[in-house]
């Protein structure tokens, strides 16, 4: 299933921010110039195979 994504855009340059993997977010029901944003848990590095940690082939 895919995550959630929040875009935060710059008024006064028009640039586009992406924060993916986001689960929620809150801003300040009146005054304030802050967001709050909680992020999904970063998902485990795949390993690549080392050639270190190969078996040599030989034929």
């Amino acid at each position: 299933m895919p995550k959630d994504s929040l875009f935060i855009m710059n008024l006064t340059s028009g640039k586009v921010e992406k924060l993916p993997r986001v689960k929620s977010f809150a801003i300040p029901t009146e005054k304030g110039n802050w967001i709050a944003i909680h992020f999904e848990k970063e998902l485990p590095k795949k390993i690549r195979s080392c050639r270190l940690f190969r078996k040599s082939r030989k034929t």
